[in-house]
């Protein structure tokens, strides 16, 4: 059970009626000095509950302050009407231009634009009110009495709820009322007009609530120790400002240090300088590069624009004369996402490393699949040379399991799966081992596996003597019937396989096993590592174990003669003279195979996904995520 502030503070002094939660700011200070780093939970709490401290929760609330300020407090500042007006900022977005003066002028082109956006996102959100996600409120609690930051605790929806339950969000926009809205007239009535609030963080606690942190556009009037039938409140989701808070910080940098100097070197124009690197297009062999690379181009299918902005951008990262940006610039509908995917699908050809971007997890779904359409029919073997590419981020953001041709290049399904392929008693090492051991020593690992059957045996034995005991204590009959029955059950569970029985099943679950790992290596691991040699081994020992599988399943004889056949002796019949043959040969490229190749000793998770990211010639992911990619674990230099 979670105490909300003004009942602990009701609580260290007797219970005492405390006036209200905005008020009495003196003894809310007072209190909050003495409990800033104290967890405060009922006696009957759970360890899982949420407990509230203070300190983390006022030292999250200070970073957040500073960011996309401006921007949060321009959405406050619309009313209603203001939101319903389409024209708003009609006269203030101007065309952006070619052009800036200065980098001030440079960042200072995109406010409005981005503005307006923002604008006409909730704008449209507003229109369709009635089906908006809704959520009831349990309770308000200021946290702080001087910005504004409030604990807001959710009731957990019920399945017979007509309207969508809101699941809240870190960076949603909410409206609190204390009616469910069915138009846009029920937020801004007379008696009690419309609260808007930004969810800045979530809590979860077990229970029947859901608990956030939301920054109020103005004080929230709420108390619900008041009958729940006479003030209700609703939180309302109306968008999402994540990647327009994110693009406004961006819009306001600090402009001074050496971050800034890429967009000097972008922005500097110098009518002097050519648009081609003079040098390079005086090197004959780069011509030649270039003219292949043309004709490969055509195959895309693109206008003649698309072309020369591909090549550009290929020139440009060829060159090492010079240090360029392009920008491609386009409106809706244009094709480039099209055209990125054609232009990242040559750099893969090339091995170039390249990290693309988007604001938005669509966006970069969106061209990881444009590229994935280009690649289809061009691998050199099924799935071989999709190691080189990496989708990263959040699957669940992502909507990945909606996505499962993505499967084989996202990261978190690609770590499961090597993972798997790299574990030390069950992986594709361990597998090809176990396979070479069958091979060459048939006859003790079946001996092996009866003196595990017997000790089985002998264990339930035991147990069902004690079984026994107690049922002969039992004057039941139905429980003596009842154990004579789970006696001829265990009897009847214990049948031994036969020589051939064993090594028929055991080349048939080893097998499977090989080819689940081996698909899981050559599919998942970069090109850089796994080269197409070891590949075409691979697929051999594949092609040997199921002509190995057939020809045990085709040689009927008895199991003496099967031993001999596998030992390499024996003169019956041509399919026992191709058994004794593709035994030899199997263990040949078996043996081959594994001083070719070796996979990475680590099964750490973590590890797993380092040497995933380093070794990828392609990564995808939103401009957010790229910032993990060089901290802890995840760097990727």
């Amino acid at each position: 059970m979670l105490l909300t502030f003004k009942e602990i503070v009701m609580k260290q002094n007797g219970n005492q009626n405390f006036p209200s939660k905005v008020g009495n700011q003196s003894i809310w200070k007072t209190k909050r000095q003495e409990l800033r780093s104290c967890v405060i939970l009922h006696p009957s709490a759970s360890a899982t509950s949420f407990p509230l401290v203070e300190e983390d929760m006022m030292d999250a609330v200070e970073e957040k302050k500073k960011e996309a300020k401006g921007l949060i407090d321009l959405v406050f500042s619309w009313s209603v009407t203001d939101v319903m007006n389409k024209d708003l900022y009609k006269n203030k977005v101007e065309q952006i231009p070619e052009t800036f003066s200065s980098l001030e002028h440079y960042f200072r082109s995109f406010i409005n634009p981005l503005i307006e956006e923002t604008h006409a996102n909730l704008r449209s959100n507003f229109t369709t009110l009635y089906y908006a996600p809704v959520r009831e409120i349990f309770d308000v609690d200021l946290q702080h009495p001087n910005n504004l930051y409030y604990t807001i605790t959710l009731r957990r929806s019920s399945d017979n709820e007509k309207v969508e339950a809101y699941e809240p969000g870190v960076g949603d926009l909410i409206a609190l009322t204390d009616v469910r809205p069915k138009r846009i007239d029920d937020l801004d009535r007379p008696k009690r007009s419309y609260t808007i609030a930004l969810v800045r963080r979530l809590q979860y606690c077990e229970g029947p609530f859901e608990i956030l942190q939301v920054l109020s556009s103005k004080p929230i009037m709420f108390d619900r120790e008041k009958d729940e039938n006479t003030d209700k409140l609703f939180a309302v989701h109306l968008t999402n400002l994540t990647t327009d808070m994110r693009i406004w910080r961006a819009l306001h940098p600090n402009l001074a240090g050496d971050k800034m100097k890429i967009f000097n070197s972008v922005l500097k124009v110098d009518t002097t300088v050519e648009e081609n690197c003079t040098l390079c297009l005086l090197e004959e062999n780069r011509s030649i590069h270039l003219s292949r690379l043309r004709e490969s181009i055509g195959t895309f299918g693109m206008d003649g624009s698309q072309e020369v902005a591909i090549l550009n951008c290929i020139v440009t990262r060829e060159c090492h004369h010079r240090n360029d940006v392009k920008l491609i610039w386009g409106p809706p509908g244009t094709g480039k996402t099209k055209m990125i995917g054609s232009l990242l699908f040559v750099m893969l050809r090339m091995k170039c490393r390249a990290l693309t971007c988007a604001p938005t997890n669509i966006a970069v779904i969106g061209v990881a699949k444009k590229l994935l359409s280009l690649i289809s029919g061009t691998l050199l073997y099924d799935t071989y040379g999709l190691g080189d590419i990496v989708l990263f981020g959040n699957g669940k953001r992502m909507k990945i399991d909606d996505h499962e041709d993505l499967y084989n290049v996202f990261l978190d399904y690609r770590v499961s799966e090597l993972y798997r392929c790299f574990a030390p008693s069950s992986g594709w090492r361990a597998s090809i081992e176990s396979m070479i051991c069958l091979l060459e020593y048939p006859e003790m690992q079946y001996q092996k596996y009866l003196a595990i059957e017997k000790a089985k045996q002998d264990d339930e034995k035991k147990r069902s003597k004690q079984r026994e005991l107690l049922q002969k204590r039992s004057q039941s009959k139905s429980d003596k019937d009842k154990g004579k029955n789970e006696k001829n059950k265990c009897k009847k569970g214990y049948i031994l396989w036969t020589f051939k029985e064993f090594v028929t099943k055991e080349v048939d679950s080893i097998g499977t096993r090989i080819m689940l790992r081996t698909k899981g290596l050559y599919t998942n691991l970069p090109t850089s590592f796994l080269n197409f040699e070891v590949v075409k081994d691979m697929v051999r020992v594949l092609d040997m174990l199921k002509t190995l599988k057939l020809s045990i399943h085709n040689v009927f004889v008895a199991n003496e003669d099967l031993r001999q056949a596998l030992k390499g002796k024996g003169q019956k019949g041509r399919n026992f003279n191709n058994l004794c043959e593709i035994r030899l040969k199997c263990l040949e490229v078996l043996k081959l195979l594994l001083d070719k190749f070796s996979v990475p000793k680590f099964t750490e998770e973590d590890k797993i996904r380092n040497f995933c990211l380093r070794g990828a010639s392609l990564i995808f992911c939103t401009a957010s995520s790229s910032s993990k990619l060089q901290s802890g674990e995840n760097a990727t230099n």
